[in-house]
């Protein structure tokens, strides 16, 4: 039977018409393909899926076709180039030996503050805690290189942001804007 994979928390719909869609990726629901959602799909998109229940957005409810003006879903697409870029953004840093070290708003807060200790007295040392379970002493020139590729890991999805929300003002059609993805 066709399926279709829903992205609940951005809409996104993925259409498998041998109905092998993936089961093991999060905040998304499958649903088999009826006649009713066929009707739809042979209007031609795009379409959104609108839940029976608002507090259970994986649950059973409609697709439906979605009619909005270019200038409406460029400003939708912004919003969701935001949000990705929120999340790429707070998702962390590999930092050598450290492994993944947070980037979420509270982690670049506190890191500031000892990155700019650190650069006004190359003395200075911090303990801080780098995974769950693990402490480290830090001194001035790491607590430097940690703040220099947590700010250079913000930045580059800022470029991103920047660069896709450029090529979708450029958009000139519902199909370029849509190709555009995070």
């Amino acid at each position: 039977m066709r399926q279709l994979l829903i992205n609940t928390p951005t809409g996104e719909i993925s259409y498998y018409p041998l109905g092998d869609a993936p089961t093991s990726i999060p905040y998304s629901l499958i649903v088999d393909v009826t006649p009713e959602i066929n009707d739809v799909l042979a209007q031609g998109g795009p379409f959104t899926w609108l839940p029976d229940d608002l507090e259970n957005p994986t649950g059973k409810g409609s697709l439906v076709k979605v009619s909005h003006t270019l200038e409406e879903q460029k400003a939708a697409k912004v919003a969701e180039i935001k949000d990705a870029r929120k999340v790429a953004e707070h998702a962390g840093v590999e930092v050598t030996p450290f492994g993944l070290l947070p980037t979420d708003a509270e982690a670049q807060f506190k890191l500031t503050a000892i990155y700019f200790k650190a650069m006004n007295d190359p003395t200075y040392t911090k303990n801080w805690k780098v995974g769950d379970t693990t402490w480290a002493t830090l001194d001035a020139a790491t607590i430097i290189a940690i703040g220099d590729a947590v700010e250079a890991h913000v930045q580059a999805q800022f470029d991103k942001e920047r660069t896709l929300s450029e090529q979708v003002t450029n958009a000139t059609t519902i199909e370029e804007l849509e190709a555009i993805k995070w």
